[in-house]
C-alpha cells in the first residue's frame, strides 16, 4: 500500500464527511457525494440508529455510521459507542443492539364500512349495550358479564368478515385494471424520521436532533402563546348590553347534526359517522337513558363522545350563528361560518362599494390585515367576558368556558406519542364551534369608525377609504389601525 501523509490519515471518509443528520453542531457544508447517499437512504426506509452528533474520532468527527430499517428502528435497535472493545484504533468502535426477542406493534385494526358486516356490526353492539344495563360497579365488573360478547368472539368475526371481504374481491376481478390496482396492496410508504429542526425563538442555538428536543421545539413554538400573559380570569365582571335567547336542542337537531354531516374526520376511537349511522338506532335511546353519572355503566359508550362531540358541537354553532344575525351580534360585513353569507356575498359587496366609488369620481383604497395565530390566540377569560357583554345565556357561557378551559395536547413525532402537554389559550382547529367563537371574539374590531368600511372573513379584515385622492385614503387608513 502507498504510504500516507499524516493529514491524510486523520481525514474521514469523503462520503460521511459532517452532514446535519448525524453531526449537526460542525457548521460545514457536505461534499456532493453526500446527498445521493441520503438520498438512497430515505429510498429504502433506513433510519440513523447511531448516536446523533457524538463523535467516535479523535478529531472530533462522526466517522462510522449505522442504520436500520424502518420497523426494526421502532422496535428498539441502536448502536452505541463500546469503549471496552477499543483496539487502539483513531476512532471508537460500535455496538449494535436489535432486539430479536421483540415483535413490531401491529397497528390496531379500524373498523371501515365497506369492509362492516352489519348483521354481526349489531349483533355484538346489542349485545354489548344490553350489559350496559347491568348493575357492575366497576370497569372489571362490566367486562366480567356474561351479556357482554368476548374479545375472542370479536377477533374471530372481524377476521371472518375482512376475509370474506377480499375473497369477494378476488372473485369480482373483470379486468386487468383490477389486477393492477391489486398490486398496490402490499406496497408501503414506509415510516422515515424526521429531519432536525430550528428553533426560531432561539436562532442560536444547536439543531434539535432527538425526539425530546424536537417535542420540545413544537412545543414552544407551535401551542404555548407569549399572549396568554394578558389574560384575565373567567369570572371576571361584565355587563351585558342585551338578553339573548338560546333555543332549547331535541332530538331532532342531533339526529341531523350528527348524522348528516360530510366526510367528518374521526378522533381517536376512529369511529368515522357511516359506522355511527348503522348503530344510531341501538345507542340513541342507550344515551338518553343514562342519568346517573355516577355509575361507571353510564360510561360505556366514551368512546362515541369524539363524534357525537363534533356533531353537537356543529349543533351549538348553527343555532348561535342564527342568533348571531338575528340580533344582530356580528356587524353586517363579517362573514364565514353564517349562514347566508359566504365569500361570494363579501367579495360583491366589496365590488361594488369600489365600483360604485369609481363611478362617482373617487379613488378607493382598501387596507387588508390578517390576525396572527387566530384560533390560537384567543385568550379564555377574554373571550367568556365577550360572551357575557354580548348578552349569551348563562348555562351556554359555562358551556364555551368548559370547552376553551382545560385542554391538553400530545404530540406524536416519528411514531412515539410525547407527554401531555397543557394549553392555557387558544381554540381547537378541527372543532366546528371554534369559527363562530372567534368571529363573536373579535366583533369590536367591525364596530369601530365607519362599519360600512369594514370587511371580515374568519382572521382576515379589510378597511376600505374612499375619498378624492390617494394621499387622504393613506391618512385614513394610518388612523384606522
Amino acid at each position: 500500500m502507498p504510504q500516507q501523509t499524516p493529514s491524510e490519515q486523520a481525514k474521514p471518509r469523503k462520503l460521511l464527511q459532517p452532514y446535519q443528520r448525524w453531526q449537526p453542531s460542525l457548521h460545514r457544508s457536505p461534499t456532493p457525494s453526500a446527498e445521493p447517499f441520503i438520498n438512497w437512504l430515505d429510498l429504502q426506509g433506513l433510519v440513523l440508529i447511531s448516536n446523533i452528533d457524538c463523535p467516535i474520532h479523535e478529531r472530533g468527527n462522526v466517522l462510522d455510521l449505522s442504520f436500520a430499517s424502518s420497523p426494526l428502528a421502532l422496535a428498539g435497535a441502536k448502536t452505541s459507542i463500546a469503549s471496552h472493545l477499543d483496539a487502539t484504533s483513531d476512532h471508537q468502535p460500535l455496538i449494535t443492539t436489535v432486539p430479536w426477542d421483540q415483535r413490531y406493534k401491529e397497528t390496531a385494526q379500524k373498523l371501515r364500512f365497506d369492509t362492516l358486516d352489519h348483521t354481526s356490526f349489531l349483533s355484538l353492539l346489542a349485545s354489548n349495550l344490553a350489559g350496559t344495563e347491568s348493575s357492575a360497579a366497576t370497569e372489571e365488573d362490566l367486562d366480567d358479564n356474561h351479556g357482554l360478547c368476548s374479545k375472542t368472539d370479536f377477533c374471530r368475526i372481524t377476521r371472518w368478515s375482512q376475509r370474506q371481504f377480499w375473497q369477494d374481491k378476488l372473485s369480482t376481478v373483470t379486468q386487468m385494471k383490477d389486477v393492477f390496482d391489486m398490486s398496490k396492496w402490499h406496497k408501503s410508504t414506509g415510516t422515515f424520521r424526521s429531519p432536525p429542526l430550528k428553533d426560531p425563538l432561539r436562532p442560536n442555538s444547536f439543531l434539535a436532533v432527538t425526539i425530546h428536543e424536537k417535542r420540545d421545539v413544537l412545543v414552544c413554538n407551535l401551542l404555548q402563546n407569549l399572549a396568554e400573559a394578558g389574560d384575565i380570569p373567567l369570572d371576571s365582571p361584565a355587563v351585558p348590553t342585551t338578553s339573548l335567547y338560546f333555543p332549547d336542542i331535541i332530538m331532532a337537531q342531533v339526529e341531523e347534526s350528527v348524522l348528516q354531516a360530510g366526510n367528518t374526520a374521526p378522533g381517536s376511537d376512529e369511529i368515522p359517522i357511516c359506522i355511527l349511522k348503522v348503530a344510531w338506532p341501538l345507542i340513541k335511546d342507550k344515551k338518553l337513558k343514562k342519568t346517573d353519572w355516577s355509575s361507571p355503566s353510564s360510561y360505556r359508550l366514551i368512546t362515541l363522545l369524539s363524534v357525537l362531540g363534533k356533531g353537537l358541537e356543529r349543533l351549538v354553532a348553527r343555532n348561535m350563528a342564527w342568533i348571531s344575525i338575528y340580533y344582530k351580534v356580528l356587524a353586517r360585513q363579517q362573514f364565514r361560518a353564517l349562514l347566508l353569507r359566504s365569500a361570494n356575498d363579501l367579495t360583491i359587496c366589496l365590488t361594488h362599494d369600489v365600483e360604485q366609488a369609481l363611478n362617482q369620481g373617487m379613488t378607493a383604497s382598501l387596507l387588508t390585515l390578517d390576525v396572527k395565530g387566530a384560533f390560537d390566540a384567543v385568550l379564555p377569560g377574554r373571550l367568556i367576558r365577550r360572551l357575557r357583554e354580548q348578552g349569551w345565556p348563562t348555562n351556554l357561557v359555562l358551556w364555551i368556558a368548559s370547552f376553551a378551559t382545560g385542554r391538553s395536547v400530545q404530540i406524536r413525532l416519528d411514531g412515539e406519542i410525547g407527554p401531555s402537554t397543557d394549553i392555557a389559550c387558544g381554540l381547537p382547529q378541527g372543532s366546528p364551534v371554534s369559527s363562530i367563537l372567534f368571529m363573536l371574539y373579535i366583533a369590536p374590531l367591525f364596530c369601530l369608525g365607519n362599519p360600512r368600511n369594514r370587511f371580515g372573513y374568519a382572521d382576515d379584515a379589510a378597511n376600505l377609504a374612499i375619498s378624492t385622492s390617494l394621499a387622504t385614503n393613506c391618512k385614513a387608513l394610518s388612523d384606522s389601525l
